[in-house]
């Protein structure tokens, strides 16, 4: 994975995964919190089993337990420097440890296993194009738009199409008005910063970040 820096500048692999009910880790990794939180769980769905909108969700298995544990093992025993983060049933660890990872990548019970390394080719805050037009790409927010807010965005883009380029994904977003989020790699490529200094007046806090564009 080309990049303008290591993951967190700092760890050089990230290695990601899907396990049934991975949230429950966090750091600092520990076999008493792995079962704190299953059953607490456990518990909230006998809960939502009893009232009046019955929750139909089965108890977190024995077997998930186990798993969780086991991968919980590798990661208190390691000496190795990582970071991770949860969402839903994907993990995404950040290490500089090529053992850590393949131990990790030999649990038998994981899947949809990604590992990728971050090679830097290019000085930080800066992405490369061949044969660039434009000096800055900006990406936007994730965030869900009011009306009038919508509208703004959308008549800056039409008022100067030609100065500034909307990235594919942003301008299926405009053409499809029941389509409510702008996701956060919606981006546009333009010449000279007065172009943003105005969008940001339209619609503040809508730019995430922004790089110089820089030829390949």
């Amino acid at each position: 994975m080309l990049k303008d820096r290591l993951f967190y500048d700092k760890f050089n692999y990230c290695i990601s995964f899907t396990l049934d009910e991975i949230t429950v880790l966090s750091r600092p990794v520990t076999h008493y919190d792995i079962d704190r939180l299953i059953d607490r769980r456990n518990e909230y769905r006998r809960q939502y089993s009893r009232s009046a909108r019955p929750y139909t969700a089965p108890d977190i298995s024995l077997k998930i337990r186990q798993q969780l544990h086991e991968l919980a093992d590798i990661l208190i025993t390691s000496n190795e420097d990582y970071k991770f983060n949860t969402s839903y049933r994907v993990i995404w660890l950040y290490t500089n440890s090529e053992t850590l990872i393949k131990d990790l990548a030999n649990l038998e019970f994981i899947n949809k296993i990604k590992v990728s390394e971050a090679k830097v080719d290019r000085p930080m805050g800066t992405i490369k194009l061949k044969n660039p037009v434009h000096t800055h790409r900006s990406y936007f927010r994730f965030n869900r738009p009011g009306e009038d807010d919508r509208r703004r965005v959308i008549n800056f883009l039409t008022a100067h199409e030609n100065h500034i380029r909307p990235s594919p994904a942003l301008i299926s977003w405009v053409r499809n008005p029941s389509f409510p989020f702008i996701l956060d790699y919606y981006f546009i490529d333009y010449t000279g910063e007065s172009w943003l200094t105005v969008l940001t007046l339209l619609y503040p806090g809508l730019i995430r970040k922004t790089l110089s564009i820089i030829p390949a």
